[in-house]
């Protein structure tokens, strides 16, 4: 299943991805404001927020992408694409509420990066230290899955 996504799709998606949170984070940071942003939520930024350190975070990124992406492979290529949005929305709302606490919960790099961005632009702290556990956690947590769900799931006929 995971051989689907054709993988000359990948730049455009990435591309996507990141012009997508750019935007995101920009319009946050116009709705507060910088100085408000300094202070509530950084503007979705991440970071070592239970003290649990660099092993604790990617754990806890690591663990939440594959979750999401085994959800995601189940119900979009497993054919349960009727529910899908409704599954995986409650999956990733269980996963922000499980490791937000810990990590901030990016299990995406792009949602990761934009904040940062945005907080280094207008002079804010951004734990850009952190930031490349924040990518090669999600990265290999969702090639686990669709690794997993291969194995695991009954062969395409």
């Amino acid at each position: 299943a995971g051989k689907k996504f054709p993988t000359s799709d990948l730049p455009i998606y990435l591309i996507a991805q990141f012009v997508g949170s750019i935007i995101a984070s920009a319009v946050l940071l116009l709705m507060a404001g910088t100085e408000i942003a300094s202070t509530t939520g950084a503007l979705g930024s991440v970071g070592d927020v239970a003290g649990i350190g660099m092993v604790g975070i990617f754990i806890a990124e690591f663990l939440g992408t594959a979750l999401l992406m085994y959800c995601i492979m189940g119900a979009v290529v497993g054919g349960q694409a009727k529910d899908a949005a409704l599954s995986i929305g409650l999956v990733l709302a269980g996963i922000i509420v499980a490791i937000g606490g810990f990590s901030g919960c990016g299990i995406n790099p792009s949602r990761v990066f934009a904040p940062m961005l945005m907080n280094t632009l207008v002079g804010n702290a951004a734990p850009w230290d952190l930031f490349p556990i924040y990518v090669i956690a999600p990265i290999l947590g969702a090639i686990v899955a669709v690794y997993l769900y291969d194995f695991l799931s009954p062969a395409e006929e």
